[in-house]
């Protein structure tokens, strides 16, 4: 796991991060949460987000995309944005040749879903 990125909506704290291997095309964003109160979030208890207790991330190789990951979050006229890198799928893709994207998050209730 590497890009820790921490934010806090509606007093849910949030913690996102990139897993895997960029690599493969299990390499994803996915994100922990906290309905905790408090400030100090060396003492708060996350949760990794799952879908009925399995692999659930909020962004992975899709039928456009591949290496989607190592990102940061902006909030932009009340709207949430990831900026993440990614690869176009081809079959001349290199492992190299990612670039900048953007999309728009929905964040709500210990939920983060993207909309690409």
């Amino acid at each position: 796991m590497e890009g820790a990125f921490y934010l806090n909506d509606n007093d849910v704290h949030y913690v996102m991060y990139s897993g895997g291997c960029y690599q493969n095309d299990s390499y994803h964003i996915g994100f922990a949460y906290s309905f905790d109160k408090g400030e100090d979030l060396m003492k708060l208890d996350f949760t990794k987000h799952t879908k009925d207790g399995g692999f659930d991330p909020v962004m992975i190789k899709n039928e456009t995309e591949e290496g989607t990951g190592h990102h940061s979050v902006i909030k932009h006229k009340g709207e949430y944005y990831a900026v993440y890198h990614a690869r176009d799928v081809k079959p001349e893709s290199e492992f190299n040749d990612r670039t900048a994207r953007i999309c728009k998050l929905n964040i709500q209730g210990g939920k983060i879903t993207a909309e690409r």
